[in-house]
């Protein structure tokens, strides 16, 4: 069984040079930076080739050896990457590290990337996608908050055995094939190989962090902690959102046993926006959904998303969307 990244394998990434850089970043959190959300615009930011769709980039990648310098950025993407080999930036070291074991890494919503913290260049293989498409994918988004290692709190990098990379391996293979094809029911089976890819990655995960507790459970709550169980009961409410007072910060805030304002202040340092802003764009995206992939009328949405007046919900969509409901819903319906 592969093990963890201990200490010995983080000497390369915590020298004097990397922890200044890391107070630096530490710093730059207070600082209002760049959002991306979509991955060609990712992309364009890291130097690396434009993806084929705007929000599912699968592909593999092989190390360039150049520098990709870029302004720090916030970032809305899942990327989830097997690494074989990696040259690090060297504002962090100098060195190549040759890895024994490829190593599984994640980037997450709302982190914050800069060119002295990334690889320069590296061997890899990956997938990324973006809120819109699991907006396109309901069972996928539900699926998410069920994955420990898509959490803020855990998704900690960890070395895989050569059985388990094999595995991983064959499935990102049927999903790069389908992702490059254009035959019909393309998207149905990418997103059934790319929830056999999370699910069989969870298993994996659970193997290695067996008897790891949890950062959410010990001690005293982080902002890292705090905001990706808050993410977990915005998750939740694509498997089954209900009528009242879900759509308050202080619903999420009883359940997490935290006063409204701490709870807004610890999403805040976290992702850079209040967990009241993210609760407004998790029922943007849920409403998207309904409009595009259900036919639920308007006023059934309305209140399944609880809201009290079809005007309440028209009036709350257009402002965050530049359109109305039934608008989205028609322009949805001539892309289909």
């Amino acid at each position: 069984m592969g093990k963890r990244l201990g200490a010995s394998r983080r000497r390369w990434a915590l020298g004097p040079r990397s922890t200044l850089f890391l107070n630096i970043r530490v710093l730059m959190l207070e600082v209002k930076v760049q959002e991306v959300k979509d991955l060609k615009q990712f992309f364009k930011h890291v130097g690396g080739p434009q993806p084929l769709e705007d929000d599912l980039d699968i592909r593999r990648k092989e190390a360039d050896g150049e520098e990709h310098c870029f302004q720090t950025f916030r970032h809305r993407i899942y990327l989830i990457s097997v690494y074989t080999s990696v040259h690090l930036n060297p504002v962090a070291t100098s060195s190549v590290l040759n890895l024994a074991k490829p190593i599984l890494f994640f980037k997450l919503l709302y982190q914050i990337l800069s060119a002295g913290g990334t690889p320069r260049g590296a061997t890899c293989f990956y997938v990324a996608f973006t809120e819109a498409f699991l907006a396109k994918c309901s069972f996928l988004a539900a699926l998410i908050a069920d994955m420990p290692f898509l959490r803020l709190d855990r998704a900690t990098p960890f070395e895989l055995e050569p059985e388990e990379t094999a595995v991983l391996k064959s499935t990102f293979d049927q999903l790069l094939a389908e992702y490059q094809g254009s035959k019909r029911g393309r998207l149905g089976l990418i997103s059934t190989y790319l929830q056999l890819y999370l699910l069989q990655i969870r298993r994996i995960y659970e193997r290695h962090h067996c008897g790891t507790p949890s950062p959410a459970n010990a001690g005293t709550p982080n902002d890292l902690a705090i905001a990706g169980e808050f993410k977990r009961l915005l998750d939740a409410f694509f498997k089954a959102p209900d009528t009242g007072t879900n759509r308050s910060v202080a619903f999420y805030a009883d359940k997490l046993a935290l006063h409204p304002n701490y709870l807004n202040a610890a999403v805040k340092r976290a992702t850079g926006k209040t967990a009241h802003e993210l609760l407004h764009e998790h029922l943007i995206a849920l409403a998207k959904m309904l409009l595009s992939q259900t036919r639920l009328t308007v006023k059934e949405i309305t209140y399944r998303l609880s809201f009290r007046e079809p005007a309440h919900f028209a009036n709350f969509f257009k402002r965050h969307t530049a359109t109305t409901p039934r608008q989205f819903r028609q322009l949805a319906d001539t892309r289909a």
